[in-house]
């Protein structure tokens, strides 16, 4: 049988590491001390943690807003820049037009003019004559008649060139 002395004796606690020496911070301090200690350090951080979090999540809403905002301004430039193009496209055509008109217009003055010159003439030939000729004085009466006509056109040319102006020279919206 076994007698309780050849047992060897359990070691409660193991023998001490010569080599390795408690850190300064811990050194001297009971364990309740050092677990408050680093409570308390981790409390802080995390607040400093929560507080970082915080101001990054405010600026990742400020980052979302702005680029809402940016996509909208980007939609609103695109569609200004097509208003744009168009209205250029649309006073491209009107000054077109309004060359057309002004050549159209200019070649018709020029042509008042020499029949306005020849009428005269002719006028001047048939007072010359006289009033004896019957198929004369029909002839001035028509060349009257056309002079009328042309001094017409004429009006009615300076208010279209009147008018051309006071379109051009409107604002344009």
């Amino acid at each position: 049988m076994d007698s309780p002395q050849s047992s060897a004796p359990v070691a409660a606690t193991p023998p001490p590491v010569s080599g390795l020496a408690a850190p300064s911070e811990v050194k001297g301090k009971v364990v309740d001390d050092i677990i408050a200690g680093w409570a308390a350090e981790l409390e802080a951080r995390a607040k400093s943690f929560a507080k970082h979090a915080a101001a990054l999540a405010e600026w990742d809403r400020a980052i979302l807003s702005n680029r809402k905002t940016l996509l909208q301004l980007e939609t609103e430039v695109s569609k200004v820049v097509q208003a744009q193009e168009a209205l250029e496209r649309r006073l491209a055509m009107l000054d077109s037009h309004q060359r057309g008109i002004h050549e159209a217009l200019s070649g018709m003055e020029h042509e008042a003019a020499r029949l306005a010159r020849e009428e005269s003439a002719l006028q001047d030939d048939a007072t010359s004559l006289g009033d004896g000729s019957s198929a004369l004085s029909k002839i001035v009466r028509i060349l009257n008649n056309n002079l009328q006509s042309l001094a017409l056109i004429d009006a009615r040319t300076d208010e279209v060139h009147e008018r051309l102006k006071e379109i051009k020279a409107a604002p344009k919206a």
